[in-house]
């Protein structure tokens, strides 16, 4: 069979397949997701045949917004995640949301506008998406920035690519079907973290001309962010948390002995001259 008969027989199904599912009613609800399951297989290997536009469209370097706050995190992954974090993580890949950028709010997709973000050594350089965080949201109200964007990347790279590609497509809202959902929530549940597992930070900020960054790198996520809640717990505790109310920590925490805190289980941020 030649190249152009096989993209014919595949582009052919992936019709099909789209006929069928805008038909529920008729094909009932389980062999609607069996068939959203092929329906993603089909455009998955779709996008393989046509990897080198995917290549070409997705390593372009978005420029970066003058101004604000931009924060990068990378994820392995490999690394252990709970069923809640991960059920809504699919969930977030089908969303829509804004960006705050000059202080408009602009509509956007998660893994959209890929930009190259170079990490703290040993990573280096990774593409990285947006992606609808709290901080983008917070830091606007928080701290009055006029500009706030919070990024992903993942490892391997090729999964941040695929997942790109899927949520563009618009097959993204069937990995966001509930039952689906819980399928692959289920199957990562009880698995452990991969030794090698690594997650990295890194935090622009910008004002005018003028701009510093911040990095963290470390091993297994998970335990980064528990050390981080303990900290602010232990400051509420030992009372360097004096004002009464309900805050985000960026309004309230002293950041130096906090830092110290996340020093001290081995979790320093560095602060590179820009």
């Amino acid at each position: 069979m030649t190249k152009r008969k096989a993209l014919m027989l595949l582009d052919s199904s992936m019709l099909l397949s789209f006929l069928v599912l805008m038909a529920w009613r008729l094909s009932g609800i389980t062999a609607h997701e069996w068939i959203g399951l092929v329906m993603i297989a089909l455009i998955l290997s779709h996008l393989i045949i046509h990897w080198g536009w995917v290549e070409s469209s997705l390593t372009r370097v978005v420029k970066h917004q003058r101004g604000g706050h931009v924060v990068a995190l990378l994820l392995n992954a490999a690394d252990v995640s709970g069923p809640a974090s991960f059920d809504y993580f699919l969930q977030e890949l089908a969303m829509s949301f804004d960006v705050h950028i000059g202080g408009d709010d602009r509509p956007v997709r998660a893994f959209s506008a890929p930009r190259l973000v170079e990490y703290p050594a040993p990573v280096g350089a990774q593409p990285s998406y947006l992606f609808p965080f709290s901080d983008q949201v917070l830091y606007p109200r928080t701290m009055g920035v006029r500009t706030a964007v919070t990024r992903l990347s993942l490892e391997p790279a090729w999964l941040a690519r695929v997942l790109s590609v899927v949520s563009r497509s618009g097959a993204s809202h069937l990995l966001a079907n509930e039952r689906i959902r819980h399928a692959l929530a289920r199957r990562r549940q009880g698995r452990a973290s991969d030794e090698g597992a690594r997650f990295a930070l890194r935090v622009d900020v910008r004002r005018g001309r003028h701009s510093k960054h911040a990095t963290l790198f470390g091993r297994a996520q998970a335990d980064a962010a528990a050390a981080g809640a303990a900290g602010v717990a232990r400051m509420l505790i030992e009372g360097e948390v004096r004002e009464p109310g309900a805050w985000m920590p960026e309004q309230i925490v002293d950041p130096g002995p906090f830092l110290s805190r996340l020093a001290a289980r081995g979790l320093k941020v560095e602060f590179p001259l820009a």
